[in-house]
């Protein structure tokens, strides 16, 4: 026993005046870099005028097909009871048109109601409509969630007339926090109401 503390002892000290004389003997010398002269440049400044108004910006709508054959301007609502997680849905609007230009326009909107209480609502950051299918993403609501929709319509031309229920729209409604999935589910939708 005394031998081995003896021997770790005499390791430490070996060790120990190793590094002590590493460092007396091999100091690095740090030098300092010369510094640098660097010729300046005259510069010549452009004054540029500024647009007056500079343009919100917009959602991005697509809307891809013939309004002559196709309007599915209207309200929905979901048919049946609503999946898990999504109880606070209310509806989904689609206020979508074509402009006396022939542009197509509009928007679409989500609500959410709690009880019929604290109602609130929230347009598509981006949508797509065409005859067959419609998708789009809400920009968060006040409490974070965010609603995304990927479906097709059921009907065809039909929309306005299908009556209040018929399933018109069908598809997969995804609801998102802070870009985690909360909840989803298959869901239809039919015309609650119509414009003037």
């Amino acid at each position: 026993m005394k031998r081995i503390a003896l021997q770790l002892l005499v390791g430490m000290l070996t060790f120990s005046s190793g590094i002590a004389i590493q460092r007396i003997l091999f100091t690095e010398k740090r030098v300092e870099p010369t510094p640098q002269v660097e010729q300046v440049e005259t510069v010549k400044y452009i004054e540029v005028p500024v647009p007056a108004s500079i343009p919100s910006p917009t959602p991005n709508l697509i809307l891809d097909y013939n309004p002559a054959k196709f309007d599915p301007y209207g309200y929905y609502t979901i048919i049946g009871k609503k999946p898990k997680g999504f109880h606070d849905f209310d509806s989904l609007s689609l206020s979508v048109y074509e402009s006396e230009q022939g542009v197509g326009s509009g928007g679409i909107y989500v609500t959410t109601a709690v009880e019929y209480e604290n109602n609130d609502g929230q347009s598509a950051v981006f949508g797509l409509v065409t005859q067959q299918r419609l998708f789009f993403v809400t920009a968060p609501f006040e409490n974070g969630f965010e609603y995304r929709f990927d479906g097709q319509f059921l009907r065809g031309n039909v929309v306005a007339d299908a009556g209040n229920r018929k399933a018109v729209l069908r598809g997969t409604l995804t609801k998102t926090k802070k870009g985690k999935k909360i909840a989803e589910g298959v869901v239809e939708f039919r015309v609650e109401h119509m414009g003037c």
